[in-house]
């Protein structure tokens, strides 16, 4: 036997077995097409588990536009089909999983404990907070006015007040000055001028612009005269009280605020001046009216 035919006879059971790993095979794919072939589907059900633990079994692999359809055994009315790649190798891959989990043959493994991780989200911006506005609120005004009874002297007034915000009532504190009056007696002249301090309940209302109000309250006074050309000029003060009524109509302009008013005071204790007009005559007096009224203009400002 000549060395060629030894060759030959040594290569005849390679020939007839093939590769050992894969001579005979459980498994039989067929395939309608090179992409995926049926060889490669088998390589990648090898992969997923040694050809001698798979069963018997038969599958066909066939792509359809997108999609790749499978089905196992000669049961050809009952498809599986999964997206197809546009890669060979992925899609033998993806017939390969589809025909293990159908047949039950993906081998299971314990898998370890998941690490689990806290997501923290991402904090939300804060927006900042608007404070909650009062349910009150303050006005300050300042008001010059004049004193009409018993003559025309003028005067300044300086107010503060606490009002509701949503309301019609609130209370209102006042400080005035009304300058001297000249009141004639016998020779002389005697003068007298008033500080005044007062409380009220304030009421109002109107529309947003327009306002009208009235107080309503008490007042005290403190009252100086002095007398002028008398043989002896004396003076003395006193302390009075009485009730106090103002209405007045005006004007918002934003936080800011204009009026006109007039108020009406009467006078709880008489007032009376005593003149001794020469040093050997005889004393008189002379009585302070027990009624006076202001009318003025303001203006004043609104804030929480």
């Amino acid at each position: 036997m000549n060395r060629s035919s030894r060759a030959l006879l040594a290569a005849v059971p390679f020939l007839l077995v093939g590769n050992p790993a894969r001579a005979e095979t459980n498994l039989v794919v067929r395939s309608d097409g090179d992409c995926p072939s049926g060889q490669a589907v088998r390589e990648a059900l090898w992969a997923i588990c040694p050809d001698r633990e798979w069963p018997a079994l038969t599958a066909t692999v066939r792509v359809i536009e997108d999609r790749i359809q499978v089905s196992l055994q000669e049961d050809r009315a009952r498809w599986r089909d999964v997206p197809a790649p546009a890669d060979c190798a992925d899609r033998a891959s993806r017939a390969a999983l589809v025909i293990a989990v159908w047949s039950g043959q993906l081998p299971t493994h314990a898998a370890g404990a998941p690490i689990l991780s806290v997501a923290t989200p991402a904090p939300e911006p804060i927006s900042p907070a608007m404070p909650e506005k009062s349910a009150m609120v303050t006005e300050l005004g300042v008001s010059g006015f004049y004193s009409t009874v018993g003559g025309w002297v003028p005067g300044a007034r300086v107010e503060a007040g606490r009002f509701r915000r949503e309301g019609w009532w609130g209370i209102r504190a006042a400080v005035a000055y009304q300058s001297a009056k000249s009141l004639y007696v016998d020779i002389g002249t005697s003068r007298y001028d008033r500080a005044l301090l007062g409380a009220a309940l304030a009421l109002q209302w109107g529309p947003r612009r327009l306002f009208l109000s009235s107080d309503w309250g008490l007042v005290g006074a403190y009252t100086r005269a002095h007398g002028e050309g008398y043989s002896q000029d004396e003076s003395a003060s006193g302390l009075n009280v009485g009730l106090a009524a103002d209405g007045r109509v005006g004007l918002r302009v934003g936080s800011f605020l204009l009026w006109a008013d007039g108020t009406l005071y009467r006078w709880a204790r008489k007032e009376t001046i005593l003149v001794d007009p020469l040093a050997t005559g005889t004393s008189s007096t002379s009585t302070l009216p027990a009624w006076d009224a202001h009318v003025g203009l303001g203006a004043g400002v609104v804030f929480d």
